[in-house]
């Protein structure tokens, strides 16, 4: 059986808490609806034992799944950018366990001009084409407003 704690309440300076029975658990489907599917032990090592890793490819270099075998390569990694946050990103743990709905208002960023999108990403790609073939896609895309 399941107890949940339930509102304390104060009682001559000390508090006492109720607890009221929330449903019960099995390791088979269950048959009752309040009743929750827990995982045995056994389970949770069998499951591990296929588990994918995300960290490391198979010989191809895809991510690996339960049916690669053979040696693990370790997969790369590539960059699409740098955002410098403040401390207030503690509160992150607030906006995975729910307490927090809006992860932007969980942290601050601090933008570095030099490391910017414009820097970054835009004007690389500008420079690698030719002014004909700017202006041949500037005119296509005001065609298709």
């Amino acid at each position: 059986m399941i107890l949940m704690p339930g509102i304390g309440s104060r009682t001559n300076g000390s508090i006492s808490t109720a607890e009221r029975s929330i449903g019960s658990l099995a390791t088979v489907i269950p048959a009752a609806g309040n009743t929750a599917r827990v995982k045995t032990y056994g389970e949770v090592l069998e499951e591990y034992e296929y588990h994918p890793e995300s960290k490391c490819g198979d010989a191809n270099g895809h991510a690996s799944s339960k049916q690669t075998i053979g040696l693990l390569q370790r997969r790369h990694v590539l960059i699409d950018g740098v955002t410098y946050i403040g401390k207030e990103s503690n509160r992150l743990e607030e906006v995975e366990s729910g307490a927090v709905h809006d992860p932007e208002s969980a942290y601050t960023e601090y933008p570095d001009p030099k490391r910017s999108e414009w820097v970054t990403k835009i004007l690389p790609a500008i420079k690698d084409i030719t002014l004909a073939e700017l202006i041949r896609l500037c005119l296509r895309g005001q065609g298709e407003r």
